[in-house]
């Protein structure tokens, strides 16, 4: 697996160095095929807000809940796309911001319709700052995505509810099955690690 794209310093790749996870599609219910390997990078940012509740985009339309992040661009840092990603998807500058680690999604599933099959994120935690609104894409808008501000459990039991939903009613549903795991498993380990170790 290579886990960082070659423009990422020394420095970086040392920061974010803990390995969160991995899941692939044995994890679901999907079934394999030989794929090329192609890479996708990209940044997940756990933001809270003063009262200790994460900022997440909530569907309207389809009742579910993501943690902000995305693709990093062409010729972007990753601390310019976590700014970017999360500007856009819950609609904040951030300040505090502290690496978590890298988690890994292995997609060889045939009903994977993008080209990547191998999506390295990069996790970080920071407190939202100041309020400069959402810029969410069409396809963001078609799914009535909206930032809201929940307690950690709540979004860990939601999460977990969804896979259940996602087996039984939407099996189909590629994306939003790896996006639902990916988020429980990222958000399991902060709890745990950070969350938990201060009660």
């Amino acid at each position: 697996m290579k886990l960082f794209p070659d423009e990422v310093s020394k420095k970086e790749q040392e920061a974010l160095g803990v390995d969160l996870g991995t899941i692939s599609d044995r994890d679901l219910w999907f079934e394999t095929e030989k794929r090329p390997i192609k890479y996708r990078y990209a940044v997940r940012g756990l933001v809270f807000d003063k009262k200790g509740r994460i900022g997440v985009a909530r569907s309207v339309k389809y009742d579910y809940y993501q943690v902000p992040g995305g693709g990093m661009e062409p010729g972007e840092t990753i601390e310019t796309a976590l700014r970017r990603e999360i500007r856009e998807e819950i609609g904040y500058e951030i300040s505090h911001i502290k690496p978590i680690g890298y988690f890994c999604e292995i997609k060889e599933g045939k009903l994977n319709s993008r080209p990547a099959t191998r999506c390295v994120s990069y996790v970080f935690s920071a407190m939202a700052e100041t309020e400069v609104g959402t810029n969410y894409t069409a396809e963001e808008n078609a799914e009535d995505l909206v930032p809201t501000w929940e307690e950690v459990d709540f979004i860990i039991a939601r999460k977990k509810k969804d896979l259940v939903r996602l087996a039984e009613t939407e099996p189909e549903n590629y994306g939003g099955a790896f996006v639902t795991l990916r988020d429980l498993k990222i958000l399991e380990y902060y709890k745990e690690k950070y969350l938990d170790a201060k009660g």
